[in-house]
């Protein structure tokens, strides 16, 4: 213990006349920073904000003016209404035909029995025809024919008349008369009928000018009573 502290008594007087050593002060610094500002570069500083209202900006009408140009056009077409043209057909061989080529009349056609007022008339299919009527002439006034006579209280027509179907066309024949009480309506008389499905009409033939004949299916009246 004792050598101890003679040698920390030598050290320290070594020390002493030696040059003087440089005394280390350590200092514990013990800093308060303070925040620091950073000042921002003035062209990124951000502008002032005003605590002003703000201002009410008034819409700005906007009138926007459209320009329309109507450009007339054509009317369109009417759709054609002419039918379509006809389907080409086969020719076929055709006869002619004109006034001579006309259908000839069939006289069975006009057979059967007619009436009309106070007169009659028969038809046969082969053409030929017998006509009586009256005259309203009895024999007891004047005997001449065609008289009509009175036999046991039963009136015999006076005019008794047959006639000859020769020719004709469709629904009109061509007769002549053969034989006759009336002398207005002499042998070789030439009459026109034309008959209908229920009638018989004469055209020319003096006295028989005119007269219709009818069937009993006619329309009641249409031959007299």
């Amino acid at each position: 213990m004792t050598a101890l502290i003679a040698a920390g008594a030598l050290l320290v007087a070594g020390c002493s006349t030696s040059a003087p050593l440089a005394k280390t002060v350590e200092t514990t610094e013990t800093a308060t920073t303070s925040p620091r500002t950073t000042k921002a570069p003035t062209h990124l500083t951000a502008p002032p904000t005003s605590t002003a209202a703000p201002k009410t900006v008034a819409p700005t009408a906007v009138v926007v003016t459209v320009v329309v140009t109507i450009v007339p056009t054509a009317a369109p077409a009417a759709p054609s209404t002419a039918p379509p043209p006809p389907a080409p057909t086969a020719a076929r061989a055709t006869t002619p035909v004109g006034p001579a080529a006309s259908i000839p009349l069939d006289v069975a056609t006009l057979a059967g029995t007619y009436f009309g007022h106070d007169r009659d008339l028969i038809v046969q299919p082969n053409g030929t025809m017998h006509l009586e009527e009256r005259s309203f002439t009895f024999c007891s006034d004047n005997p001449a024919p065609p008289c009509d006579n009175v036999i046991n209280n039963e009136i015999h027509n006076g005019i008794q008349i047959d006639l000859k179907v020769q020719s004709g066309s469709g629904p009109t024949g061509n007769a002549v008369v053969t034989s006759s009480t009336d002398p207005t309506i002499p042998v070789g008389t030439k009459v026109v009928l034309t008959k209908t499905p229920d009638e018989i009409a004469f055209t020319g033939g003096g006295l028989l000018d005119g007269q219709i004949f009818c069937t009993k299916n006619a329309v009641s009246g249409e031959c007299g009573a």
